[in-house]
């Protein structure tokens, strides 16, 4: 997929309004070089989803993966009112 700077620029936009305690925060863009863009965000003291999935895989409590989906679930909801506004 081809990133316009339009796309760029609105996904800049929606994602540095969105504030939610279930979702990383965004700070903002840093070029790396001429072509090669990175976005900031919040540090996460315990890594992030795909990680914790990595490392625990099948050993993961049922406890835990229910409270991480209920907590994607919230983020995914505050998204949901954010971007209705």
């Amino acid at each position: 997929m081809v990133l316009t700077q339009a796309i760029i620029q609105w996904s800049i936009n929606t994602c540095s309004v969105l504030k939610h305690k279930f979702v990383v925060e965004f700070l903002g863009i840093s070029f790396r070089t001429q072509n090669e863009m990175v976005l900031v965000i919040e540090f996460m003291q315990h890594g992030n989803l795909r990680d914790l999935l990595d490392r625990k895989g099948d050993n993961l409590p049922w406890e835990s993966l229910l409270r991480l989906l209920k907590d994607a679930a919230k983020g995914m909801y505050g998204l949901d009112l954010d971007l209705s506004r």
